[in-house]
């Protein structure tokens, strides 16, 4: 159940699950049959499968959302539930062995009991009590010894051993409790190798996460990281260790030069970045002394450990710059722009007073040049009238004074136009 469990949470097919709810309501046919000798025991194990199905599928949800952080939280106590039903099975195996062991007893000393009273039947009736003795060794000695040559395969590791056909008898009850314990052995050997599955299967899931990855148990103790996030601070795989504090590792990235403090002094910039990893609150941003952006994510999981999630946004931050660039050019273009605007604006109004002046130009040139021709004719009428005057009266006749009478008419003619 565990391995579908786990392999849905991977894959999120509808096999995988369908896979799992077969498991599990194999497992409850199992429990079922574990109930009739410890039913506490089955009923506390069916309680964890529960909890491991209900918390998995909820985790399911989660990456179906693409919420890996949250789906990788809610499978931590998963890890817990999982742990407590094996630590369930290997306390029931470890009672039904003392079981076992307090019925071999039990079995000895009705043996040497009955070998005792086999000797009192031989010394009362000797013929009857060999027949009756080598009747009941037979019963007796035969199937316990086949039993305890299996009991001695099974706890040299032969899981495979045969057990004899159980009886209705107390070696049957034996045989019957050597069944179940060689079944629990078989059980657990299989759940191990699941659990290795199931933990290699974790570790490949998290290999193939894009994002660097790294969790932390409650005391804050290095408890993975996968290979994004050694590339991303190249140098420290000497201190990922697991149970490497957190502290340590920070503070030798620091120490490597991995980090740029900006304007903070290296221990303002460590206590602030302890800070921000015991009181999560989201994402923060540090830069890398190679130019690098990294944005870190942190969570708190429910046993209390931290999950962190380091993404490499150097591009962004990159196209971000050259967005912002591109904008105090476009800020300037614009300025410019409108300096131009107010250029053309002025170009236009001494455009428009050229024009202006041109048409005033134009409207006094007529009168001007009326004025010229006037000031030309009227002193070449005063030349005349002035010849005319200058002749004295003897010279003058009636046609000479017609004529001035007619350049004085023409004169004022003039000056009234």
């Amino acid at each position: 159940m565990k391995y579908w469990l786990t392999d849905l949470a991977v894959s999120l097919l509808m096999n995988a699950e369908q896979r799992a709810r077969a498991a599990r309501q194999q497992l409850d046919d199992e429990l079922d049959k574990l109930a009739v000798i410890d039913p506490d025991a089955a009923t506390s194990i069916r309680a964890d499968a529960d909890r491991v199905m209900h918390q998995s599928l909820l985790a399911v949800d989660a990456y179906t959302r693409d919420q890996r952080v949250l789906g990788n939280s809610l499978m931590a106590p998963v890890r817990t539930d999982m742990h407590d039903a094996d630590l369930k099975l290997a306390s029931l195996v470890s009672r039904l062995r003392d079981d076992s062991q307090r019925l071999r007893d039990h079995v000895d000393a009705e043996t040497q009991r009955a070998l005792k009273l086999a000797g009192t039947v031989v010394s009362v009736a000797l013929v009857v009590g060999l027949v009756l003795t080598a009747l009941l060794l037979r019963s007796i000695s035969l199937p316990l010894g086949r039993l305890i040559t299996a009991i001695n395969e099974i706890s040299s590791g032969n899981l495979r051993a045969e057990i004899p056909p159980a009886g209705k008898d107390e070696i049957g009850a034996m045989t019957r409790t050597l069944g179940l314990f060689r079944d629990s052995l078989i059980e657990r050997e299989r759940l191990s190798r699941e659990r290795d599955e199931q933990r290699r299967t974790i570790e490949t899931a998290v290999e193939t996460i894009t994002d660097g990855i790294v969790l932390y148990d409650a005391d804050d103790r290095l408890v993975l990281s996968n290979s994004r996030f050694r590339e991303l601070y190249a140098g420290l795989s000497q201190h990922l260790a697991p149970g490497v504090s957190f502290e340590h590792i920070v503070r030798a990235a620091l120490e490597l030069g991995l980090h740029d403090p900006g304007d903070r002094t290296p221990d303002e910039w460590l206590r602030h970045r302890l800070d921000e990893h015991h009181h999560p609150s989201g994402s923060h941003t540090h830069r890398h002394k190679d130019n690098r952006w990294i944005r870190v994510t942190e969570r708190r999981t429910p046993d209390g450990g931290t999950v962190a999630v380091y993404t490499d946004i150097s591009e962004l931050k990159e196209r971000e710059e050259q967005l912002q660039a591109a904008k105090e050019r476009a800020e300037q273009a614009l300025q410019d722009l409108k300096k131009a605007q107010n250029s053309l604006v002025q170009a236009e109004k001494l455009a428009l007073l050229g024009q202006l002046v041109a048409g005033i130009a134009h409207e006094i040139k007529n009168p001007l040049n009326f004025v010229n021709n006037f000031s030309s004719l009227s002193a070449e009428l005063l030349q005349e009238l002035k010849e005319l005057l200058e002749a004295g009266p003897e010279q003058q006749d009636a046609a000479t004074r017609d004529e001035i009478d007619e350049l004085i008419a023409t004169l004022t003619g003039n000056l009234k136009r």
